[in-house]
């Protein structure tokens, strides 16, 4: 019975003619309905269909009007409800497009308690191009629902499971398709393939409270405002709610997406408890992503506007994140764990943007090119970013997120480990180990609140370590241990350096905003120290210790200017050794 094929020009429909097919259409619905089941087959070409402009005005339903059943029982195409045997609905490269309307919700298709069903092979285009936007009452409790015209869909789908494959939804004055699983009495899975949503004005994508989703070879693009057409909120790509935070969505699989020009998001879930096993995987996303609870690999996103990216209590693994205007952020926040992957800003005279991380963490990943965005304006009137200012940092580290970083390479970042007071702590720890910075700046900003950051097996490279100011750097105390230092300084700091090397060859006080000495006020126990190529300066040992037969090695050293001052070393656990042209008067 179930297996019954229902041609759609058995009843009248004629593709390419210009004449409205909804009544053929509703009849031949009608009949697989009442066999239980069936293919519904078109033929390929245009058929065109029309929403009766009725609307039932009952205050009691029309808030929610999208999934109650009775607020439009007069404005969907094909109505399909509670059927137990498969529905195949064939478009067989058609494409219908509905005519313009001014109802404030509509449903091309609605699947309500059905089994089985599989929508596949064609195109369904709406009418936001040429809707009648005006409101349908006055001002009051129920408008803002109906006048905004944000309740026309592609596809509407509750408690039924899915197949959707090889389809166009576009130009939608709601989403193109919108998928509820709300008090299903039995597990309900979707699966999408192969399928573009573009152009709809509130979500290309929306899921709520959906118990299983599989998506594969999905494109989102141009979701919200275009064509001068205003979009409403939240305008993403894919949209993941629980409208009364009764189950989450979970199950939730995105292989090989692409989102791209939406108006606000890619992918949005609004709230922790929204999303359970949520992943996305060799996929791309440019615009702004705000998701909790994600498991993402090898994946690329990319910011490309001046707003935040956050990625909540995500676990990501081999992926790549780009910050690629100016004034984006990216944003790591409760819990998330970043291993193997790429973060990187944009840096240039018109461009600076900004990584925050709040207990979290990194590892195994390369992160360059966040300067902060300072915009310094020059005499001409002109304005430009300005490189390692601490009016505007690159990388905020908050609290103790460092915790446990390891095998990271930053390059060319204005790095700040930030702690708020807390009243419940005396003292926040961080620590990274193997791991490189170069052509870097890290700063210290801690609230009078110890501060304890320890480094173990690094390489620093024309590098600058600095706290906020002279008084706040008693609160910091940095432990470095077996590390290389290449041209890299401390500057206002308080270091405990042991079983290291510190070379300082030419160092371009140009790249550092706070230089002013090269070693100053820290302990430093069993390290060399070597300089090199005529560094000329005064003081360049100021207030120091030296423990453990450490060493100061001068190479090719020539100056008046005396590089050890004797009255300003407090321990004399040193030598000096002298590889070039000794000249110390």
């Amino acid at each position: 019975k179930n297996q019954k094929v229902f041609k759609v020009s058995d009843y009248g429909a004629r593709v390419n003619d210009g004449v409205d097919d909804t009544e053929a259409f509703k009849k031949a619905a009608e009949d697989l309905s009442e066999n239980g089941g069936g293919t519904l087959l078109f033929e390929k070409g245009k058929y065109n269909v029309e929403i009766e402009n009725k609307f039932p005005i009952e205050n009691n339903v029309v808030k929610y009007g999208y999934y109650y059943q009775k607020a439009y029982s007069y404005n969907t195409i094909f109505d399909f409800r509670n059927l137990n045997d498969k529905i195949i609905i064939d478009l067989n490269g058609a494409t219908i497009q509905l005519a313009s309307n001014t109802m404030p919700g509509y449903r091309v298709f609605l699947f309500y308690n059905c089994d089985d069903v599989i929508i596949k092979n064609g195109t369904i285009i709406g009418d936001r191009l040429t809707h009648d936007y005006d409101p349908h009452l006055e001002a009051g409790s129920y408008s803002q629902y109906i006048d905004s015209h944000e309740w026309g869909y592609g596809l509407c789908i509750t408690n039924s499971n899915t197949i959707i494959t090889n389809l166009l939804i576009k130009d939608f004055t709601g989403d193109g398709i919108m998928i509820i699983d709300r008090d299903v009495p039995q597990a309900t899975t979707h699966s999408l393939n192969n399928v573009e949503i573009s152009h709809c004005r509130r979500n290309g994508l929306t899921l709520e409270e959906v118990l299983s989703v599989n998506a594969n070879d999905l494109y989102i693009h141009h979701i919200g405002d275009s064509n001068g057409i205003s979009g409403t909120a939240p305008k993403a790509g894919i949209d993941i709610e629980s409208e009364y935070a009764k189950v989450p969505t979970k199950n939730i699989n995105f292989n090989n997406l692409k989102t791209e020009n939406n108006t606000a998001f890619t992918i949005v879930t609004g709230q922790p408890y929204f999303t359970e096993n949520f992943n996305i995987s060799n996929s791309i996303l440019i615009g702004r992503t705000s998701i909790h609870n994600p498991k993402i690999s090898n994946s690329i996103f990319i910011e490309d506007l001046a707003q935040t990216s956050t990625f909540n209590n995500a676990k990501i693994d081999n992926s790549k994140f780009y910050a690629d205007a100016h004034q984006s952020w990216l944003s790591f926040k409760n819990n998330t764990v970043v291993n193997n992957s790429i973060i990187q800003g944009k840096y240039s005279d018109t461009t600076g943007n900004y990584l925050r991380v709040n207990n979290s963490i990194i590892k195994n990943s390369k992160i360059s090119n966040f300067q902060g965005y300072y915009l310094y304006t020059n005499n001409d009137g002109s304005t430009r970013v300005i490189r390692h200012s601490k009016a505007y940092t690159g990388v905020l580290i908050e609290d103790e997120s460092s915790k446990n970083w390891e095998n990271n390479t930053f390059d060319d970042c204005f790095i700040t480990f930030n702690v708020v007071s807390d009243e419940t702590k005396t003292e926040y720890s961080n620590s990274m180990k193997n791991s490189n910075i170069k052509n870097s700046t890290l700063w210290f900003h801690n609230s009078k609140l110890l501060t304890i950051v320890n480094f173990d097996k690094m390489y620093f490279e024309n590098t600058i370590m600095n706290s906020y100011s002279n008084y706040l750097k008693n609160y910091v105390h940095l432990n470095i241990n077996n590390s290389k230092f290449n041209n890299s300084i401390f500057d206002n700091a308080n270091q405990y350096v042991k079983n290291s090397n510190i070379i300082l060859d030419n160092l371009d006080r140009k790249l550092h905003y706070f230089s002013s000495s090269n070693i100053t006020e820290g302990t430093y126990d069993n390290t060399i120290i070597q300089i090199k190529n005529n560094l000329s300066s005064k003081n360049n040992f100021f207030n120091v210790n030296f423990l453990n037969n450490s060493k100061i090695i001068l190479d090719n050293y020539n100056s008046n200017n005396p590089i050890v001052n004797s009255n300003s070393i407090l321990n004399t656990d040193y030598t000096v050794e002298y590889l070039g042209e000794k000249s110390l008067n």
